[in-house]
This record gives structure tokens, C-alpha cells and sequence, in this order.
């Protein structure tokens, strides 16, 4: 810890430093509490039996947090961090709301190109279609142009709120997989999410769509609650 402060001290960065026993999850919240934290940042280790200390805190976290991950990560140090390029999952929850409005903080304040992108999941166009009951791949295709046009309509709205000029993308797929796979073609610096936009029991059913973009992405996260 000595020699860590040190490294921050030659950046002229103040820092106090503690050490705590006890179960990691815990401490954190035990800290962040203590200190009136604006902002967690942690790494990612993935665990093969039980879930992340990030994927933990997820949960039970009242702040934003920063977790430092993927192969864009990999190589960076003090003082050459550089963000340029943003993505924003979107899914019109209150949450990614919140999310929005960091993103577009951050862009801002590094004068980075920010990227909203909403995904229609899957399973949510096969259960609205099954409720249609329509049998026609005609009427499947104009269905699918209606979730499109409706997607692009709350996307404008959100950006007319928030006043963001940015870019925008529309995709069906997995959540989790099409924001991770969007990230790395993107070659972006940073995904900033809301922590959880579907209920708790959705959340058990099919899994959390930020739990899964840390256990892939190739950039960092910050999640936003």
C-alpha cells in the first residue's frame, strides 16, 4: 500500500490508504460507507463456482462503479489512460437514464465521441410475436420494423431530454453479447450502463445484462445505479 501512495504521490495525486480484514465484499461497502465514496473503482477476476466481487456489488452498491477489465485495459498505466470513444447501452429504464447522463458527463469532460446503442433482445420479440399470433413472415417482418421504429422514437426522445448529439444503433440479439461484441468492433475506451434495468425475478430468469457484459467485455465499465 506504502508503495502505491508513493506512485500517486509522484502524480501528484492525494491518497489515504487502510487495510481491512474480512470478507471482500463486505469491506468494500464497509469503505465506501466509512469515506461517503462518489466512485468505486475495482478490477475483475472471474470466479469458475461463485459470482465476481463486481457482479456482487452490483446488487447492493448506492454508487457509480469502475471496473477495470478486457484487453483495452491491459496495457495501460498512470497518465496514458486516454478516453475518446464511449458506449451507452440504453434500454429506457430509469437506470440507463442515470447512465445517459454520466456518459454524456464524461464525454464532455474528455471530449470523447459518445455512442448510444439499444438492443431488442430476442426473447422479447418472439414472446410479443407469440402474443400477435401472427403466422405470416410478411407480418413478422413489418413486426420487427414496427420494435425498430419504436426503438428510434424513444432514442430521439432520449437524446431531445438529455440534449446529446451523438451516435445511435438499433440491434435484436443477446443483450449482453451484442454490447460486448458493439465494444470491440468499436474499439471503445468505455461502456457506461445502468446496473440493472430489469426486475430482480427477470434478472434470476434470464441474467443480468451488466453481469454479463463485465465477464466479457473488452473495455472497461462503469456502472451507474
Amino acid at each position: 500500500m506504502a508503495s502505491l501512495q508513493t506512485l500517486l504521490s509522484g502524480l501528484d495525486i492525494k491518497s489515504e490508504s487502510s487495510v481491512i480484514l474480512g470478507r471482500l465484499h463486505e469491506s468494500f461497502v464497509q469503505v465506501i460507507t466509512e469515506t461517503s465514496a462518489d466512485l468505486l473503482v475495482i478490477g475483475y477476476k472471474a470466479h469458475l463456482l461463485r459470482p465476481s466481487s463486481s457482479e456482487r456489488l452490483i446488487k447492493s452498491l448506492a454508487i457509480p462503479m469502475l471496473v477495470v477489465r478486457g484487453k483495452y485495459s491491459d496495457h495501460t498505466s498512470p497518465g496514458t489512460v486516454n478516453i475518446r470513444r464511449i458506449l451507452c447501452p440504453v434500454d429506457f429504464s430509469m437506470n440507463s437514464g442515470k447512465a445517459l447522463s454520466m456518459a454524456k458527463g464524461y464525454a464532455e469532460l474528455f471530449s470523447a465521441d459518445l455512442h448510444l446503442m439499444h438492443v431488442i433482445p430476442s426473447h422479447m420479440i418472439q414472446e410479443r410475436w407469440k402474443q400477435g399470433m401472427k403466422p405470416q413472415t410478411a407480418d413478422r417482418k413489418r413486426f420487427e420494423e414496427e420494435l425498430y421504429a419504436e426503438a428510434t422514437t424513444k432514442l430521439s426522445q432520449l437524446r431531445k431530454q438529455f440534449d446529446i448529439t451523438a451516435e445511435e444503433g438499433i440491434v435484436h440479439g443477446t443483450p449482453g453479447e451484442m454490447i460486448c461484441s458493439a465494444a470491440d468492433t468499436g474499439t471503445y475506451d468505455m461502456i457506461v450502463m445502468g446496473a440493472r434495468g430489469i426486475s430482480y425475478l427477470q434478472g434470476i430468469l434470464i441474467g443480468s445484462t451488466t453481469e454479463s457484459v463485465l465477464k466479457a467485455s473488452p473495455c472497461p465499465v462503469l456502472v451507474v445505479h
